[in-house]
């Protein structure tokens, strides 16, 4: 499907659904991300949400080290987003009770979840906290 929109060293990663490509550079991510989202619903019939990270953005979230006490039982996740986090989100995550932590970073909500042992809790619906 990424072939057929022209984009060119297409590698896919199907535990994360994540695709890597190389485009010509674009000036607005926002209406690329609704292209391929529209291309893809239609390809698979399936609603399909499109995030685009240029290389310096995922270096930028590789690097960022919100949590420096991380524990070994400890999972990093990482929610990209549209658009920067609203205060209104930011307060939300800020008062989620239990064992997960969050953190914010321009256009992304680092989630580090404790993965086993008696700590751990199901995963919260970041759904219920993101602004509508």
């Amino acid at each position: 499907m990424f072939a057929r929109l022209g984009f060119l060293e297409i590698e896919t990663f199907q535990t994360t659904s994540n695709v890597a490509f190389l485009t010509n550079p674009v000036g607005i991510i926002r209406p690329l991300e609704n292209q391929v989202a529209r291309f893809v619903t239609k390809e698979t019939g399936t609603d399909v949400e499109v995030f685009i990270r240029t290389p310096a953005d995922l270096a930028r979230i590789a690097e960022a080290e919100l949590f420096p006490d991380a524990g070994p039982d400890e999972s990093l996740f990482v929610v990209l987003l549209h658009e920067a986090v609203s205060s209104e989100t930011r307060r939300r995550l800020e008062h989620i009770a239990g064992s997960d932590r969050f953190g914010v970073k321009g256009r992304e909500i680092y989630w580090l979840r404790i993965a086993s042992g008696p700590a751990a809790r199901p995963p919260v619906k970041l759904a219920t906290i993101l602004d509508k």
